[in-house]
């Protein structure tokens, strides 16, 4: 990065235009220094008296000329720490080579101690002359130089990281030196999928696997520290088993289902009979009614066993039955489907439990889905006990 300032030069017997361009520096860096002159009239000679920033110096102490001033001589002479009186002239009054470009350079020094920031040199006492000897003095002309401390090392709050799905984490830096130029830092994922991250080091857990968070000095140096960032599922907490009661036929299946809180944690459960003499369940939760009894079959949590809950299980025996009525009226109970025969098709079928409650009300003859209990079926005059 060059810093640059220009002059304009002007007057009867010359015409200059001085600019200084100055790179970007380090503490306790040298550098070159150049400065341009253009000058569409001819210029012999100048002077100036360079003033640098204090614990700046020009340690050698000399200007270089370029080739278009092969033919002059230069003096500079130190006045104090900071202060370069210096001229350029020519002993034969020969005029500088050329309309533009680099006239002379010069090694500018900063301090090892210098501070991230901007710093001011100051070419003044501008003074040039022509062929005729005339001299012309000019308004003092400011030169930029930055000086760039850059960051050297990052180093995270962790390296390795372990947190669950739907979770979130924070990581710190810290960016030495600390008086660096630009401490910023750009923070990214190599998985997003995973695991994301703002700006300000603050991770959001997205998705089961591994993603590498890295902090990147934004100063260009190419510095950078990295993360690795483990998800996984968060623990069980509790789980339900629905239904949590059930009553199946010798012989029925019926299939249970578990669901395990936080809804992120892992839904894989073990399924456990107490009795699988009365009812076996499988590892789907399918459950076999084989004799009469009650048993509670268990869902336990695979990634913490001592989170469960159950259902209870009763068996009963297969309850077919056959009513007949001595006007040929007949009713069939089957598990929990009542078939009726024998009836006008306009005769209403009531069903109500014990205490009153209608549960159905129809003319068909076939009624399905009828609950385990005790039920009272009316059929025109005739009130028949039931259970199923």
């Amino acid at each position: 990065m060059l810093c640059a300032a220009a002059f304009l030069l002007t007057g009867g017997a010359a015409h200059a235009e001085l600019s200084a361009e100055i790179p970007t520096m380090l503490p306790g860096e040298t550098t070159e220094a150049s400065v341009n002159v253009s000058n569409p009239a001819e210029t012999t000679a100048m002077q100036f008296t360079i003033t640098l920033p204090e614990g700046f110096t020009i340690p050698d102490g000399k200007l270089t000329l370029t080739e278009r001033a092969s033919g002059h001589s230069t003096e500079v002479n130190a006045k104090g720490d900071s202060q370069y009186k210096c001229v350029i002239y020519s002993a034969s009054n020969t005029p500088i080579d050329g309309t533009s470009g680099a006239l002379f350079s010069f090694r500018l020094q900063a301090p090892a101690s210098a501070k991230s920031g901007d710093y001011t040199v100051l070419f003044s006492g501008i003074r040039f002359s022509g062929p005729d000897g005339k001299e012309t003095s000019e308004p003092d002309v400011k030169a930029s130089v930055r000086i760039f401390i850059p960051v050297e090392s990052i180093s995270l709050s962790s390296t390795e990281v372990e947190i669950t799905k739907g979770s979130s984490a924070t990581l710190t830096a810290t960016v030495l030196p600390e008086n660096a130029t630009d401490r910023s830092l750009n923070w990214t994922s190599d998985n997003t999928g995973v695991a994301t991250v703002d700006a300000s080091g603050n991770i959001t857990a997205n998705g089961i696997g591994i993603a590498t968070i890295t902090a990147t000095a934004a100063d260009g140096s190419g510095v950078s520290a990295s993360c690795i960032i483990n998800v996984g599922l968060p623990s069980a907490e509790s789980v339900s088993v629905e239904p949590a009661e059930l009553t199946l036929y010798t012989g029925e299946t019926t299939t249970l289902k578990a669901t395990v809180a936080p809804e992120e944690a892992s839904q894989e459960v073990e399924w456990i009979s107490d009795d699988p003499e009365t009812a076996r369940v499988t590892q789907d939760g399918l459950v076999t009614a084989l004799r009469e009894g009650m048993t509670p079959i268990w869902a336990r949590c695979k990634d913490n066993p001592e989170i469960s809950a159950c259902c209870m299980v009763t068996v009963t025996e297969d309850n077919a039955v056959e009513i007949n009525t001595a006007d040929n009226l007949n009713i069939k109970i089957e598990r929990n489907e009542i078939t009726i025969s024998g009836k006008d098709a306009e005769s209403v079928v009531q069903i109500t439990d014990m205490e009153g409650r209608i549960i159905c009300r129809t003319k068909e003859s076939v009624v399905r889905g009828i609950d385990h209990g005790v039920y009272i079926i009316t059929i025109d005059n005739h009130q028949i006990k039931i259970r199923i």
